[in-house]
């Protein structure tokens, strides 16, 4: 049995972490909630990044090295 213990207290940088995290929590709701994206949608789009990583980042990483080995 797990009992809550009051002597811990979260240090500043916890709660700055904790307020950072929530904040971005609730941009990506509104986001989605202007861009009428379903919490399905948006949570299937992040397991298809999960498994597979960002496409978009990963084709202009390719581009970026096909850049520098043609400055050389």
């Amino acid at each position: 049995m797990y009992l809550f213990s009051f002597a811990h207290r979260p240090d500043a940088l916890e709660v700055e972490d904790d307020m950072r995290c929530n904040y971005d929590r609730y941009r990506i709701i509104v986001q989605n909630d202007c861009a009428k994206i379903s919490e399905e949608a948006a949570l299937r789009q992040i397991e298809i990044d999960e498994k597979y990583g960002d496409i978009s980042k990963h084709n202009s990483e390719q581009e970026d090295k096909k850049k520098y080995v043609l400055l050389l």
